[in-house]
């Protein structure tokens, strides 16, 4: 009977009044699952739907009112897991949706704040933590996005070798940007004919991550060791004072020359 025919907009304010306050029973809201239960919206619905909630908001309150009436409640969907066949169709219409929303947007400064805190301190099972390691170790070009984003390449130190290695013409290559890999270990410099790499770095960051430098030294060769690989380190002493050219110069040349670092002490 209502069929082709749409509310004004004034009766759907009535209807919304109207309805403001009240609760469905239990075994209503079951009969309304059941009555649309199997029912598959057609593409032209979907489309609608999709650009009806485009940039929807909820009214000022409502959104706390809502967080306040889930708070201690499971989530409706825990204990389920989608199948394999849902999954790919969900991946693909991300990949096909056509609205794409979000493609080329941004958080704000305050949402990703809002995120970091939301996530801070939250711990990881021990699968999680093996299924990252597994991805990041399977995709090289995942660790080059992240080393990007942690720090700005080449460092100081790298730079002042960098400096020195064009003056002397030694046959080294600089790669700390990514370009290459060890294993899932990314070298700050490698020779261009032998397996070895150099590593520059500062005391005091090691020290956080491995507790001495000593520490990170030790593990860093012991774990290029294993692909083949002698290392020698430099850290930011060594670069450091009016002779420092001449002293990295000889142990850089005592390396390329023997199979084994330069143990060559500063003076």
């Amino acid at each position: 009977m209502f069929k082709g025919t749409h509310h004004s907009n004034e009766s759907k304010q009535k209807m919304r009044i109207a309805a403001t306050g009240k609760h469905l029973s239990d075994e209503v809201k079951q009969k309304v699952r059941l009555a649309s239960l199997g029912r598959i919206h057609s593409d032209e619905t979907k489309k609608k739907i999709g650009i009806a909630s485009f940039n929807r908001y909820h009214f000022e309150g409502v959104g706390e009112k809502l967080k306040v009436s889930r708070l201690g409640k499971p989530s409706a969907f825990r204990g389920r897991h989608h199948s394999d066949a849902v999954k790919q169709k969900i991946r693909l219409s991300n990949i096909n949706n056509h609205l794409k929303p979000r493609l080329g947007m941004h958080n704000s400064k305050e949402m990703n704040e809002k995120i970091r805190m939301a996530q801070l301190g939250r711990p990881l099972t021990e699968a999680h933590k093996q299924s990252l390691r597994l991805t990041r170790l399977n995709n090289p070009e995942i660790t080059k996005k992240i080393l990007k984003k942690l720090i700005e390449r080449p460092t100081n130190l790298e730079k002042k070798l960098i400096e020195l290695i064009q003056e002397k013409s030694l046959p080294i290559i600089y790669v700390g940007d990514g370009e290459f890999f060890i294993g899932s270990k990314n070298p700050d410099f490698i020779l261009t004919d032998k397996k070895k790499a150099i590593e520059v770095y500062c005391r005091y960051f090691k020290k956080l991550g491995w507790g001495t430098f000593e520490r990170y030294e030790e593990e860093r060769k012991q774990y290029f060791k294993k692909y083949g690989f002698d290392v020698l380190f430099l850290n930011e002493l060594d670069l450091k004072g009016s002779n420092w050219k001449e002293y990295c110069f000889e142990r850089i040349n005592d390396f390329i020359s023997n199979n084994i670092e330069s143990v060559v002490e500063k003076e």
